[in-house]
């Protein structure tokens, strides 16, 4: 994290030029405070990182009016009256500035201030009340409604607490979003405030204080609804631990503005707006942004290191789900098949008419089959409430009545011809009776699935004869992804319900492709090229055997554990690690007879003894890496190799030998060691 210019010791900062331009009661004061202030400010907030300005807002005409009038609750009102205190006398106390703020952002964020756009680390002060009010805050533009951005900046403080680690996590966790207790009530006074400046109150309300609608006009509400995280201390209490509270915000707002190449909405203004408008939606929006979010995040990844997906076969998918109603990925493992989906579908939501869909977006919910599913659980099943049977939508009713795709994510694991059977025939676009509704005290009435030619689903009841009719519409979708090699807990479908599904094949990457996928997943620049050359040669072996190809997915984690047992093991007998030599060593390692020995072993030839030799270091750390090679292989790929049979494996087994991606010795052991992986 950069240097921010921070005191050696925050008890050195002086916050007085701070609080007396927070505290002053004209403009005049404040512009000639300010040039006080700033250096102050920059003590904290280096310029060379952080844009500093100030804003001051007066009363305007009928403001003080309006306050007493109408802002003010009754009960305050009728206190005001009994105590001689007229609006003309209420306007004096109030005084004419109604708040100071001080906006700081990152430079990195916005080249200049901009009030409408972004986020900043903010410190309004209210002179009247005394009061000073720190937090971080994004923007209000125009009209919108400051219950609507209360409720958005609560989402934006949630997504900012999954940016941070550690001790900025921990003390943003302190620092609550605002509510409509800060804007109308006291939840910005941590004790009772008892004087509109010079206007006694303490007989008002059995001494609880003012209330910050006293004083505030609507814009305040909106400005203070803004605030994603936000505290208030009294002016007095700012003078103490002010300095503390902004060194905080600063590390916090730091860590969430740090640009890592990593899917950062606080880094970029424009993602953050985003995220801000679709926060202001609601969390229906919200939380399809952040799967829009969450599917980038996964595209930045793919496009770069994991998933080479074939533009010919990612256009098949498209086309497939633009249509047809029911469409499976079908692929080996670590192929990235829901990966895939999740990016198309989220490229679908974004530009629906693109795609031929006509609707605003796309609604998705993803359910993963498991073995004891029943056509209950998926379609219609039923439960006993207080002694009476009740009806239970399954996922499948209820995607529909809530005009939501519904992606069955890994099907295989589920028998899907016993689930689906009872909507083998709706599915081939028929109107089918799947069983009846009943509720407590009402006849029970018969429920049909039906297709409707109108874009959106629904659930409608009809009267006469009486039913419910579940009644997909043409925008209607259910997708899934299918694993036919993970034989522990496949269920193969049957020609009937395969049928009703189009299937789109998810093909591993070429040997090519993987390269380049392995490469982004070094963090040894010296192994590099020994890590895309054997991780390569492990991964083509599964490729050349017909029943054994998996994915890229698979395998892109054996570096990192290579890696990491390289750096434990330490260098070897005090000295310092060379991996150039010991990947020269590998290097001029001939193994020809070596798979000669291997190709016999493969036929039945028991495995060898210990090692009678003693290994010079560069030799010993060749060895190592051999073995960490093979281990990595077996943690990331062994539960999928254990399954296949016996003569499936031998082919494996002399594949990976000939092509030199194990040596034979360490095929051998990962050969002794898949019998335990069998369970």
């Amino acid at each position: 994290m950069p240097d921010h210019g921070a005191p050696a010791d925050i008890a050195d900062w002086d916050p007085s030029p701070v609080r007396d331009l927070l505290m002053s009661g004209s403009e005049t004061e404040t512009a000639a405070l300010w040039p006080e202030a700033l250096p102050a400010i920059s003590e904290l907030f280096d310029p060379d990182v952080w844009v500093a300005n100030h804003t001051v807002n007066k009363y305007g005409v009928g403001a003080h009016s309006n306050l007493y009038n109408v802002e003010s609750q009754r009960d305050f009102k009728e206190w005001l009256q009994r105590n001689g205190v007229t609006v003309e006398a209420y306007a004096e106390a109030v005084g004419t500035i109604q708040y100071v703020s001080i906006q700081l952002h990152l430079l990195s964020l916005m080249p200049q201030a901009r009030s409408n756009r972004g986020w900043r680390v903010r410190i309004m002060g209210f002179p009247s009340l005394k009061l000073v009010a720190c937090g971080l805050g994004s923007n209000y533009q125009g009209t919108q409604n400051h219950n609507q951005m209360g409720r958005a900046s609560a989402l934006i403080r949630s997504r900012a607490l999954e940016m941070l680690t550690g001790e900025n996590k921990q003390e943003l966790e302190r620092w609550p979003s605002a509510t409509s207790a800060d804007w109308e009530e006291r939840g910005l006074m941590p004790e009772p405030v008892t004087h509109i400046r010079d206007l006694d109150i303490s007989t008002f309300d059995d001494g609880q204080g003012a209330k910050l609608r006293m004083i505030r006009n609507t814009t305040v509400k909106k400005e203070i609804a803004t605030f994603f995280a936000v505290r208030g201390e009294t002016a007095d209490n700012f003078s103490l631990v002010g300095g503390d509270s902004l060194a905080a915000l600063r590390e916090i707002a730091s860590e969430l503005g740090r640009r890592d190449g990593s899917i950062n909405p606080f880094a970029d203004l424009e993602d953050f707006e985003a995220m801000r408008l679709a926060a202001l939606d609601g969390d229906e929006a919200f939380q399809r942004y952040r799967r829009r979010e969450a599917a980038a995040t996964r595209r930045h990844v793919a496009r770069t290191v994991e998933l080479q997906l074939a533009a010919r076969i990612e256009r098949m998918v498209e086309v497939a789900i633009a249509s047809s109603r029911a469409v499976l990925l079908v692929g080996p493992p670590g192929t990235g098949k829901t990966e895939i989906l999740e990016q198309v579908i989220d490229k679908i939501d974004r530009t629906p008419e693109h795609f031929g869909f006509s609707g605003e977006g796309v609604d998705a919910v993803w359910v993963t089959p498991e073995e004891e599913w029943t056509f209950e659980k998926l379609v219609l099943g039923e439960t006993v409430v207080d002694g009476e049977i009740q009806s239970v939508e399954g996922d499948l009713l209820q995607s529909i009545r809530l005009n939501q795709w519904l992606v069955l994510d890994e099907t295989n694991r589920a028998d899907m011809d016993r689930v689906l059977g009872g909507v083998l025939t709706w599915l081939s676009g028929k109107r089918v009776r799947v069983g009846v509704r009943r509720l407590p005290g009402k006849d029970a009435v018969p429920v049909y699935l039906d297709w409707t030619d109108q874009p959106e689903s629904e659930m409608r009841e009809v009267r006469t004869p009486p039913s419910i009719e579940y009644a997909a519409g043409s925008d209607w979708r259910v997708l899934g992804t299918y694993n036919a090699v993970d034989a522990q807990r496949v269920f193969r479908m049957g020609q009937a319900l395969s049928r009703r599904f189009k299937h789109a094949p998810v093909p591993p990457a070429s040997a090519e492709d993987f390269q380049h996928i392995v490469a982004g997943h070094v963090n040894t620049e010296s192994l590099l090229d020994w890590f895309q050359d054997r991780v390569t040669r492990l991964y083509s072996a599964h490729l050349e055997v017909a029943d054994t190809h998996l994915g890229a997915g698979l395998f892109v984690d054996i570096p990192a554990y290579i890696e990491h047992g390289l750096r434990m093991a330490g260098p070897p007998e005090g000295e310092d690690a060379n991996d150039s030599a010991v990947i020269a060593a590998v290097g001029e390692r001939d193994d020809t007879a070596e798979t000669d020995a291997a190709l016999d072993y493969v036929e039945g030839l028991p495995s060898s003894g210990d090692r009678d030799q003693i290994l010079s270091p560069e030799d010993s750390q060749a060895v190592l890496l051999e073995e960490l090679l093979a281990e990595a292989y077996v943690l990331s790929a062994g539960n999928m190799v254990a399954k296949y049979e016996p003569d499936i494996l031998d082919d494996l087994g002399r594949s990976i030998v000939r092509m030199k991606a194990l040596t034979p010795e360490n095929w051998r052991w990962v050969r002794d060691n898949l019998h335990a992986m069998r369970a």
